[in-house]
């Protein structure tokens, strides 16, 4: 946070570092819990995945939570119409289109940089 940025870590209150002990505490109880119901593949899949697609495309931070935010509607909705169609389990399903987002988004990245390097280049 904003204390952590300016190097006053160590100046937090009892009460601040209450408040921090029950977020974490609540964070990892959720992940626990998901992992629980969905699976690790899947819940690595919404944690990880649309973030670092995002980060691989654009570089302003309300895109980045808007890609991110898009990716995992996006890549729910069409894991689970694949899901219901072909008749596949769920969880793969969103995994596997979670897959195909992150090889999108690379190749888009790879597009990217080889045309700034070929505008470098004609100059």
């Amino acid at each position: 946070t904003e204390r952590m940025e300016m190097g006053e870590a160590t100046h937090f209150s009892i009460r601040e570092r209450t408040w921090n002990f029950f977020f974490y505490l609540s964070i990892g109880l959720a992940i626990v819990y998901a992992v629980r119901i969905g699976g690790v593949m899947l819940v690595f899949s919404y944690l990880v995945v649309p973030s670092v697609c995002a980060v691989l495309v654009v570089r302003r931070n309300w895109m980045i939570i808007l890609i991110t935010l898009l990716n995992s509607v996006i890549a729910s909705f069409c894991g689970l119409w694949f899901s219901f169609n072909f008749d596949f389990p769920a969880g793969p399903s969103i995994v596997a289109v979670f897959g195909g987002m992150f090889l999108g988004a690379g190749f888009i990245r790879f597009l990217k940089l080889r045309m700034s390097l070929s505008k470098i280049l004609k100059q």
